[in-house]
């Protein structure tokens, strides 16, 4: 069959998609890789990022309308002409700026590709039947099943819906839902050590970007969704990292002093790891650890184009003994987690895990807390994180770390906060940040100190 090329990102958009089904991996990294090697113009790259994040992010609801217009089960439909109906749904349901006419011509033109006649032929039809009858697409009812309502409507798995309105209920876990499939602002952290906020907001907006000030954290900005920050060359010369506003509030939770000697064991990218070293003034030394030697090669060039100069980079699994005589002044442990608190960055997330993942993943962080623990001094703060906010993950592994481990406590963090951030302590010293309250990713966070005898 004679091959005809889809233009405009969709093609690249589609194998993203059916590498993230079929073989697993991150999104944003898969992305990245495409670019470097496709030669996308800017506007192709940026229609290309908007479809894969949009049908990971609304995919359980395109799902139920292929059905709806389907007497082929999913399950016997290839990853390929799946993931090409959901993009072509995806566009025609909520991309206004695109004809349904070009959403389902550059669909046919992908299943010609990747498929075969009868595939084009389903493809041309479902797609044409969703655009003469959208509005009278039939969802789940609420009050039948609540579960199957809002994974559908809201496209969340139906274990992670289930899991939230025995612990929310229903509005606050509709809310939660709602809030992970809107698209989060650019939120980036001022490099203090080469400008200002005050100075880079006035750079910024003297390029047309709208900015507005972070409300928990003095030293962040938000920048208009959409924004090619790779192309700002406030960027290049280091005056910011692209952070959100919950991520930078773990590094306030430790706030070392300038001269410490600080161990980060789960640090790349790095972004937690060069906002200690700007809290630092970059003086005193951060021994930045990391799993994946791959990832660690982006916290180096994080720290080159940050201008920071004290951070030294190790591969090291936080599980096993460390190699350290020393002890240090204080730790981060921003664990490895479901990741379920940054759904709205990460959607691809919500179709990866599952519920025993937690309890796995839980063993691992209180392995890791236990193990990195023996590293700290007298007197020092360990701050252990996570991006997540299930209890498993978060307040149980600390209540288990505190109940063998007497030497330690729970330190207030609110001294080391802005006013505002302080709201998010708990009464039993906790720091959470939600999605549908704060508008930033759910992380959860707490500063223990080892007692002086």
């Amino acid at each position: 069959m004679k091959s005809i090329e889809s233009k405009g990102g969709r093609k690249e958009a589609l194998e993203v998609l059916y590498i993230l089904e079929t073989k697993g991996g991150h999104a944003d990294e898969l992305l990245s890789s495409l670019f470097e090697e496709s030669g996308l113009s800017k506007k192709d790259r940026a229609l290309a990022t908007q479809l894969v994040y949009g049908v990971l992010r609304w995919r359980n609801r395109l799902d139920w309308i292929i059905e709806q217009f389907s007497s082929r089960k999913l399950k016997k439909t290839t990853p390929w002409i799946l993931n090409i109906l959901r993009l072509g749904i995806y566009q025609q349901l909520f991309l206004d700026r695109i004809p349904h006419s070009a959403a389902v011509n550059e669909s046919v033109k992908l299943a010609h590709r990747f498929g075969h006649r009868g595939t084009v032929a389903f493809v041309n039809a479902l797609l044409r039947e969703v655009s003469r009858k959208k509005e009278e697409i039939d969802y789940p009812g609420r009050e039948k099943d609540p579960v199957f309502y809002l994974s559908v409507t809201h496209s969340h798995p139906g274990w992670l819906v289930a899991r939230w309105l025995k612990r929310f209920g229903f509005d606050i876990t509709e809310e939660i839902c709602r809030e992970n499939n809107v698209i989060p602002p650019l939120t980036i952290r001022v490099n203090t050590m080469k400008t200002t906020v005050r100075e880079l907001k006035q750079e910024l907006e003297e390029k047309g970007l709208s900015v507005s000030p972070c409300y928990y954290v003095k030293d962040g900005l938000k920048l208009t969704i959409g924004i090619d920050f790779l192309n700002l060359d406030s960027f290049e010369k280091g005056l910011f990292q692209v952070q959100d506003e919950a991520s930078m509030l773990i590094a306030d939770l430790l706030s070392p002093d300038s001269g410490s000697t600080i161990l980060d064991v789960c640090a790349a990218p790095g972004g937690k790891t060069t906002h200690l070293a700007q809290i630092m003034n970059d003086q005193g030394d951060i021994f930045a650890g990391d799993l994946r030697k791959e990832r660690l090669g982006r916290l180096k060039d994080n720290c080159r184009r940050l201008g920071i100069n004290r951070v030294k980079a190790f591969c090291i699994d936080a599980r096993k003994p460390l190699p350290f005589k020393r002890k240090f002044d204080g730790i981060l442990i921003d664990a490895p987690c479901s990741n379920l608190g940054v759904l709205r960055r990460n959607p691809d997330a919500r179709w990866q895990k599952s519920e025993s993942d937690i309890n796995f993943l839980a063993g691992i962080q209180h392995e890791i807390l236990g193990n990195v623990s023996l590293l700290l001094k007298k007197g020092g703060a360990l701050v252990y994180s996570t991006c997540s906010y299930e209890p498993e993950e978060t307040r149980e592994v600390v209540k288990k770390f505190l109940k063998s481990n007497h030497d330690f406590i729970i330190d207030d963090p609110k001294p080391f906060l802005t006013e505002n951030a302080r709201e998010l302590v708990n009464g039993e010293g906790y720091f959470e940040s939600l999605p549908n309250k704060h508008e930033m990713d759910g992380f959860f966070g707490v500063r223990l100190k080892k007692l002086q005898s």
